[in-house]
This record gives structure tokens, C-alpha cells and sequence, in this order.
């Protein structure tokens, strides 16, 4: 939970994946995350990619998933 406390005073969230863990870029392309330019190349697992998704103005995550948004207790209004 501080972790989501944190998050929701800011106006971005980060994430990072590996480049060959598709399934996790799906699934954070899914619920909103963009890749960013970044990227940090690692000799043994590969390169991390960044990803980003921008918060909404009252600390809420900019769902674009109807099922995830009711997730937030707005009852999907958010």
C-alpha cells in the first residue's frame, strides 16, 4: 500500500521490463504504460525498457481498461 500511496502524489508512474518479456510489455501496454526512449543494455539478461503512464490530476491512474478503472473504487466513473 505505500507504494500506491506514494505513486498517487505524483504525476507519473514509472516501470521497467526486459525487452524479451513480451507478455509483461502486453500487459503494461494494456492498462495505459507507453515505452519511453529509454533503455539500459545489460550484458546477461538483455536491455531494460522504460515505461511510463501519466497519472490523472486527482492521483488516479489513467485507465484505459474499464475493468481496471473500477479497480480504483470510482465504480468505473473515473
Amino acid at each position: 500500500m505505500a507504494v500506491l500511496d506514494r505513486a498517487r502524489s505524483s504525476e507519473r508512474l514509472w516501470a521497467a521490463v526486459w525487452d524479451w518479456n513480451t507478455a509483461s510489455r502486453r500487459v503494461l501496454a494494456k492498462v495505459g504504460f507507453t515505452e519511453t526512449e529509454r533503455k539500459e543494455v545489460d550484458a546477461v539478461h538483455g536491455t531494460t525498457l522504460f515505461t511510463t503512464i501519466r497519472l490523472s490530476p486527482i492521483g488516479g491512474v489513467a485507465y484505459r481498461d474499464p475493468c481496471l478503472r473500477d479497480l480504483r473504487g470510482d465504480g468505473g466513473q473515473g
